[in-house]
């Protein structure tokens, strides 16, 4: 009877552990707040009327993104809107007026800063990776994907409606 009660419990325990790997992330958020390496303040909220294509990345995984931004603008144009956020929490405080300003040499169109870590943090990126997350137009994740692009990854993204 002890053997049957101690398989149970691990069957059980093994059952709920890949629950709980193969859950998305945490509830997004209803609404973005951030400022861009401009200064302007950006206002993303849930409900839009159209899906949201979110990037995430921290330096290590910015320059992946560019693949990957031509595959999905080829796939979607404009019938999503696309929000780059760059996770820039492990800036030291002195550095962030420098990091600002290489963002704005480098990138002519707006990336939003998340300092502090807490926008990004709902979406559990990865580190040193690109995360590319489809937003439905309630902000809910439909689908993601982390790593370098690969055909079968850009593929695996829906037609939005």
């Amino acid at each position: 009877m002890p053997k049957l009660a101690i398989l149970l419990a691990l069957t059980l325990a093994l059952i709920l552990v890949s629950a709980l790997i193969a859950a998305p992330p945490g509830d997004t958020p209803k609404s973005i707040q951030l400022k861009d390496q401009f200064g302007k303040q950006h206002q993303i909220s849930f409900p839009r009327q159209t899906m949201t294509l979110l990037t995430i990345a921290d330096d290590k995984g910015a320059a992946a993104l560019e693949p990957w931004l031509a595959g999905l603008k080829k796939r979607y144009g404009t019938n999503v809107h696309y929000v780059g956020i760059a996770q820039v929490r492990s800036v030291p405080s002195p550095l962030r007026s420098f990091v600002t300003s290489r963002f704005k040499k480098k990138y002519s169109y707006p990336i939003l800063l998340d300092w502090s870590g807490d926008v990004v943090k709902p979406f559990a990126p990865q580190a040193a990776a690109p995360n590319i997350y489809l937003l439905s137009k309630t902000g809910s994740i439909v689908h993601q994907a982390h790593g370098p692009l690969s055909e079968r990854a850009l593929n695996s993204f829906p037609i939005p409606d």
